[in-house]
């Protein structure tokens, strides 16, 4: 990115910083849309952290089992098609 585009960046977010720290309300609304993509990115890694935890338990069950760590593989490994 040239200096000019980070420059023209740079503008466009105090200008639009500006207008928040004047306008009580607007401020309140962009506070909001704040704290709510910051408690959907918690829910998101707090789910996935869950849902890698669950897999595992069932990996290791299935090894328990009796199962081969091959067999473990091919049951539990997918492909993502594009």
């Amino acid at each position: 990115m040239s200096v000019a585009q980070k420059d023209k960046i740079i503008k466009l977010a105090y200008g639009e910083l500006k207008v928040l720290s004047a306008d009580k309300k607007r401020r309140m609304a962009y506070e909001a849309r704040l704290r709510e993509q910051r408690d959907n990115w918690a829910f998101e890694d707090a789910a996935r952290r869950e849902g890698m935890q669950q897999g595992m338990q069932e990996i290791l069950k299935y090894l328990k089992s009796g199962h081969s760590l091959e067999e473990a593989k091919k049951k539990f490994t997918f492909e993502i098609k594009k």
